[in-house]
C-alpha cells in the first residue's frame, strides 16, 4: 500500500481516528482539544468539514449508525454527541465523581465507555448507565465492541488484544504480539480479497505499534498477515479501516498528521496536505 494523502489540520498529537459506517466521513481527535470531521469524496479524496471543541484533549471518537451522529470523549472529562451535518452539539454524558477516557457506540443500542477509575461502563442513548464493572488487566482507554454487542475487544497487558464476553465478563481469546500495542481496529471483510490472501468472510484487525509499524492480523488464528512500513517518525497512535473500501486505511501519530494509505493503482497517488491547502 502507498500513501494517498497526508492531512494536517491538528496542531498537536493525533490520538484517534475512525471512519463512519458508510465510509463517507472520517473523524479524528487530538491533544489540541478538538475533534475534526472529514468528508470522503467519491474519488477517495478526504477534505475538512467541521471542527468540534472540548475543554480538554479529545481522546476518542465513535460514530452512530447512518453517519448522522458522532460521539467524542474528552480526556478525564465528558462524552459529547454531535450532529454530523451541522456540527451542532446535541447531548453531554456525565458521570459524577469520575471522567471518561474512551467511548464507542454499539449498533444494538448502547454506548461502551471507559472511566478514570478503570471501570467499563454501558450507557443508553438517553444517558442512563446500564452496567458497570472493573477489569484492571484491560486498557479501558482502548476498546471496541462487536456489531451484535456480545464481545468486547481491548488491549491486554500491553502486548495482546483480548476478546471478552460482554455478559459473563469472561476472557475468550488473546491475540499476542511481540511489540507494545498502541491501537487497533477491527473489520470484517465481506468478500475475498487478493491483498489479504483470499480469505472469505473473515475478520481482520489492524494494529499500530510504538516502533512506527502497522500490522494486519487474522483474528481467528491470531496470525499477522500484512505489515506496512509506516512514514510516521514516531508511535502510531491509531489505525482505522474504511468499511466501504478495504483498500483505504488511515493512521495517526504524534507528528500531528493523518496518513491515508491506498493501493498502488488508486487514483489518489500523490501525497497531499489538506491542512496546508486550506490555510494557503
Amino acid at each position: 500500500m502507498l500513501i494517498g494523502q497526508v492531512l494536517q489540520m491538528h496542531f498537536d498529537e493525533v490520538w484517534f481516528l475512525q471512519f463512519s459506517p458508510n465510509g463517507n466521513y472520517l473523524a479524528s481527535s487530538s491533544k489540541d482539544e478538538s475533534a475534526i470531521i472529514w468528508e470522503v469524496t467519491d474519488g477517495g479524496v478526504v477534505s475538512f468539514k467541521h471542527i468540534l471543541g472540548h475543554q480538554k484533549p479529545v481522546l476518542t471518537v465513535s460514530w452512530i449508525p447512518n453517519d448522522e451522529k458522532l460521539l467524542t470523549c474528552g480526556e478525564e472529562e465528558v462524552i459529547k454527541r454531535w450532529d454530523v451535518n451541522s456540527g451542532r452539539l446535541l447531548h453531554i454524558y456525565v458521570k459524577t465523581g469520575v471522567g471518561f477516557i474512551s467511548c464507542t457506540w454499539c449498533p444494538v443500542g448502547f454506548i461502551l465507555a471507559g472511566t478514570t477509575d478503570e471501570s467499563i461502563s454501558l450507557w443508553n442513548f438517553e444517558g442512563e448507565e446500564l452496567d458497570c464493572w472493573k477489569d484492571e488487566t484491560l486498557r479501558v482507554s482502548e476498546m471496541a465492541v462487536t456489531e451484535d454487542g456480545t464481545r468486547i475487544l481491548s488491549i491486554y497487558q500491553k502486548r495482546s488484544i483480548a476478546v471478552i464476553d460482554r455478559k459473563t465478563k469472561e476472557l475468550l481469546k488473546l491475540l499476542p504480539q511481540a511489540n507494545v500495542i498502541t491501537s487497533f481496529s477491527s473489520y470484517k471483510i465481506p468478500i475475498y480479497q487478493q491483498i489479504l490472501f483470499w480469505w472469505i468472510e473473515e475478520t481482520f484487525i489492524a494494529s499500530g505499534t510504538e516502533d512506527s509499524q502497522v500490522y494486519i492480523w487474522h483474528r481467528a488464528s491470531g496470525m499477522p498477515v500484512v505489515r506496512l512500513w509506516n512514514e510516521h517518525p514516531g508511535s502510531v497512535n491509531c489505525v482505522s479501516w474504511n468499511p466501504e473500501n478495504i483498500y483505504m486505511l488511515d493512521t495517526a501519530s504524534d507528528d500531528h498528521k493523518i496518513v491515508i494509505w491506498c493501493p498502488p493503482n488508486d487514483p489518489v497517488t500523490e501525497v497531499e496536505s489538506a491542512g496546508q491547502e486550506m490555510r494557503g
